[in-house]
């Protein structure tokens, strides 16, 4: 592949927060140009920063020149890299079962929809969460194995409590 001073392309396929952060880093570290970073996730929305391009890809080849070209439903799309980002959606995970227990038990929740828990994770007497039930005490990390540690920590007593 030929190298020339032109800006480098990046297609980011999906990522939500993730595939925004991957994005910021690619622009200020990897010599992409914003002009050229193309992000391919429907729910990702950020005004002025970067381009977003919505679509599926329903094809991927590389080229003689080693660049990669991109069908989706109605464009191809080329480029010298493609970064895949998973993510998640915003919404509390749990589905029908979880919101029959909310209105059973009546069981608190924020204003976004996740449960109101304790510091300690606790959501009513003897119920406690983890994973992303856990993310507005524990944070991002909620949904990972350094979330499992901070909640096991914080189950078992060993951790301070945040006032």
């Amino acid at each position: 592949m030929a190298h020339s001073n032109e800006p480098r392309a990046a297609h980011l396929i999906g990522g939500g927060i993730h595939g925004a952060h991957l994005a910021l880093v690619l622009l200020a570290r990897a010599g992409v140009s914003r002009s050229r970073l193309r992000i391919l996730d429907p729910h990702f929305e950020r005004e002025g920063l970067l381009r977003v391009q919505p679509g599926e890809v329903r094809r991927a080849s590389r080229l003689e020149d080693g660049s990669i070209s991109l069908t989706l439903a109605e464009q191809t799309l080329t480029t010298q890299r493609v970064l895949l980002a998973t993510g998640f959606t915003p919404q509390r995970p749990g589905g029908a079962w979880l919101d029959h227990a909310i209105a059973a038990h009546d069981l608190p929740l924020a204003p976004c929809g996740y449960p109101a828990i304790a510091p300690s994770l606790m959501w009513a007497p003897g119920l406690y969460v983890t994973g992303a039930l856990a993310e507005l005490e524990l944070g991002p990390v909620a949904r990972n194995i350094a979330g499992a540690r901070h909640a096991g920590a914080r189950l078992g007593g060993k951790a301070p409590s945040p006032s």
